[in-house]
């Protein structure tokens, strides 16, 4: 069952055996010491923990720019964006692990690939049967048809982003498919 817990709460849930496991980074070995009792990771990719918010400003401080810094916001976010992504999302992420498994023994663990995705779909699909019925609750006209964009635009993206490891290309990327495309006269 799952458990919600910060974090920090996580580190004594994990000790005293009243949680089995955490969903999270590999970078929390390091930063919350999971590592000093954590004894395996497994590695299947489930998504992100938290956003990944590369570049974000207020509302009123973009309004107070002209469109020369705007530009030169944005020009630069692409760039902090894939600084981030390839920097702290796979660099940082590979080598706290490689750490992790050097210097305090956690085993990697590769699960059954196509069981534990069958398990993981599975979940995602009662997920989005109470967010649909969460959203709709609320308001919101379409949420099956919001989840279904965002499900086409993540598998675009895989496609675009796979076997691109260079930031300077990530940039280029994010520039030509996002940030050029924003009018700062307007936005």
């Amino acid at each position: 069952m799952p458990v919600a817990a910060t974090l920090v709460e996580a580190i004594n849930l994990l000790q005293t055996g009243a949680i089995d496991c955490v969903f999270g980074t590999a970078g929390w070995y390091r930063s919350f010491g999971y590592a000093d009792f954590v004894t395996h990771h497994m590695d299947f990719p489930m998504g992100m923990t938290g956003p990944a918010a590369g570049w974000i400003m207020n509302r009123d401080a973009w309004g107070q720019l002209d469109d020369a810094e705007k530009a030169l916001h944005l020009e630069k976010g692409a760039m902090v964006s894939a600084m981030q992504a390839l920097g702290q999302f796979v660099g940082e992420e590979t080598s706290t692990l490689e750490w992790a498994v050097a210097e305090k023994g956690v085993t990697v663990i590769e699960p059954d690939a196509a069981g534990f995705a069958a398990l993981v779909d599975g979940f995602v699909a009662e997920q989005d049967a109470a967010v649909i019925e969460a959203s709709q609750a609320q308001g919101v006209a379409d949420p099956a048809a919001l989840i279904a964009t965002y499900r086409e635009n993540f598998e675009k993206w895989k496609g675009l982003t796979a076997g691109v490891t260079d930031i300077d290309a990530l940039t280029q990327l994010y520039w030509d498919e996002i940030y050029s495309k924003i009018d700062v006269a307007t936005y």
